[in-house]
């Protein structure tokens, strides 16, 4: 498997959504992409946030969607 995931979290901070996710290792990892959906069926992406290639370690992720609220607001 070219990512193992230890955790993935995501938790309204103020008017945004802040994700955290922290790999084990990475094998020809690129790049996350983070997307949202409203359903749970359509998904629109939010960011990319870079992979660390190869490697055998902790990394810990951070990404923050700041547009979360309006999504909210319009529902």
């Amino acid at each position: 498997m070219p990512v193992e995931l230890i955790s993935f979290t995501g938790k309204q901070s103020a008017n945004d959504v802040v994700f955290k996710w922290t790999t084990a290792n990475e094998i020809n990892n690129s790049h996350f992409v983070v997307e949202r959906s409203l359903d749970g069926e359509t998904f629109e992406e939010v960011t990319i946030v870079k992979g660390n290639g190869n490697v055998n370690r902790m990394i810990n992720y951070v990404s923050v969607d700041k547009d979360a609220a309006l999504l909210g607001a319009t529902t």
